[in-house]
C-alpha cells in the first residue's frame, strides 16, 4: 500500500528536488494541506505533490505551446 502522507525528505524523492527546496515551499504555501510536524519536519499530503506536478507539467505545455506559435512569455 502506498503512503498518502510524506515527509519532506520523500516529498523531495518524489519531486526530484531538494529536501530544503521543499521545507521551503512548505514556508512559501506552494504545497496545500501541509502540516508542521517539528522545527524541520513537515508532513505533506502526497495528492498535494500530485497537484503541484499536474500544475507544472500544464504550464510547461502552454510555454511550449506558446514557443511554436511565436508568442512571447514572461
Amino acid at each position: 500500500m502506498r503512503k498518502t502522507i510524506l515527509n519532506s525528505m520523500e516529498a523531495a524523492q518524489e519531486m526530484g528536488v531538494t529536501d530544503a527546496r521543499i521545507r521551503q515551499m512548505c514556508i512559501d504555501g506552494t504545497l496545500e494541506g501541509v502540516s508542521k510536524f517539528s522545527p524541520r519536519a513537515w508532513m505533506i499530503p502526497l495528492s498535494s505533490l500530485r497537484l503541484l506536478k499536474k500544475q507544472r507539467a500544464r504550464e510547461a505545455r502552454e510555454k511550449e505551446r506558446s514557443k511554436k506559435n511565436g508568442v512571447a512569455t514572461s
